[in-house]
């Protein structure tokens, strides 16, 4: 499972997470203080260009930001989730250094300004809480790895596996969740206080993506006893097969009626190939049943669950329906989804929050995209672009999503 997947379905705990991380903070502002970018200026100061392990390093207020994790580790863009070195290998690829400098440095200093933004808002909000949230953060975190590993069905080593998948431990995935939990609970601290959501936002909400978002397929489940006259064993050919037929289905219904088994009496007398299985058909939608059966869905949206109807006679069929479930088509009801619809205004709500927050900051972030940096990282993205298919695959190991 990629971080990316994951990252996916935890969404809507994390935002219950910094709803109640979040509270009533009454000192809720849209905007930076002066304070804040004062606290940022100083940051700024610190920037250091440093050597890592087979590459290069920016220090920014005592993190670090690698050339791998810029080149190699998978960011958002739109619906995908792709390195830096996969989405600027077409352009690197039978290109010359300098040409391909030229092409890619853009995208590449955009990644970077987004990657400082992202520590310089990390930097404010552990500044913000301090120790204060410590504990709260620690459980947040641990909780979300218990339900990693539940989604694995609870198989430790299966849940491991994955992690080394993304080039992390339990240890950097409970860090990376705790960061993410943090910058996102002082995002919520900058969203304005005299914006409630109201039920009018959420219905609303709700009409626009019901369809994408809550739809529900027709779904019918029952039983079937099938009479078909051409399998009656008859020996007399005189015998009016139609008339026999009718007469077995009439006693059939009659003994259902008197308290029998519907599903004996469908193994000893149906003549369809779920006769063996007590004449229970797999949960299906409706549309998929063809003539003769489809006379069935009709018949079946006059029944409450666990009712009988019969004999319906169709194309050389008597059917006795028993009706265990129906689901009609449509949206789920608001009021069943009205939490999720909720949670869902309240992280776009974030989510423009933090745009604006990385709008504010940009020109800050631009002030530590280091020239030296950036032609690093594009030189190595040119060198591994261009090795043999096999070497690029052999170097292009899966890392970690940032939070």
């Amino acid at each position: 499972m990629h971080f990316r997947v994951w990252m996916a379905h935890a969404a809507a705990m994390a935002v219950v997470i910094v709803m109640a991380l979040t509270g009533c903070d009454s000192e809720k502002s849209t905007r930076l203080t002066q304070k804040d970018f004062e606290k940022i200026a100083i940051t700024q100061q610190k920037i250091d260009l440093i050597e890592a392990a087979g590459g290069m390093a920016l220090v920014i207020g005592g993190e670090t930001i690698t050339s791998d994790e810029i080149i190699k580790w998978p960011v958002e863009y739109g619906q995908a989730s792709v390195s830096a070195l996969t989405q600027l290998k077409p352009l690197a690829r039978g290109a010359g250094l300098e040409q391909f400098k030229a092409r890619a440095r853009g995208d590449l200093e955009e990644l970077l300004a987004t990657r400082i933004t992202d520590a310089l808002i990390y930097q404010l909000a552990r500044d913000k809480r301090g120790e204060t949230i410590d504990e709260a953060l620690d459980k947040a975190a641990e909780s979300e790895l218990r339900n990693f590993i539940v989604s694995f069905g609870g198989d430790d080593a299966k849940a491991d596996d994955a992690l080394r998948e993304m080039g992390i431990d339990r240890k950097r995935f409970k860090e990376l969740r705790k960061r993410a939990l943090l910058v996102n609970e002082y995002v919520g601290s900058q969203m304005p206080t005299d914006q409630p959501i109201t039920y009018r936002q959420m219905l609303a909400k709700y009409e626009q993506i019901k369809d994408t978002h809550f739809s529900v397929n027709p779904v019918l489940e029952f039983s079937l006893i099938d009479i078909q006259p051409n399998k009656l064993e008859i020996e007399d050919p005189n015998v009016d097969r139609l008339a026999e037929a009718k007469q077995l289905a009439d006693r059939l219904v009659r003994r259902l009626g008197a308290g029998e088994d519907f599903a004996q009496l469908a193994r000893e007398h149906s003549h369809d190939a779920m006769a063996i299985f007590g004449g229970k058909w797999r949960a299906l939608s409706p549309e998929s049943l063809v003539a003769p059966y489809d006379i069935l869905v009709e018949s079946a949206q006059t029944l409450e669950s666990g009712e009988v109807v019969g004999p319906i006679e169709t194309l050389g069929h008597f059917f006795i329906l028993k009706l265990h479930s129906r689901q009609t088509g449509g949206a789920k009801p608001f009021v069943e989804v009205q939490d999720i619809v909720k949670n869902m205004i309240f992280a776009e709500r974030q989510r423009q929050t933090l745009e604006r927050l990385h709008e504010q900051l940009n020109e800050q972030a631009q002030k530590g995209v280091r020239e030296d940096f950036v032609n690093f990282c594009l030189a190595k993205i040119h060198e591994i672009s261009n090795r043999p298919e096999e070497a690029v695959l052999k170097h292009e190991p899966v890392g970690a999503a940032q939070p």
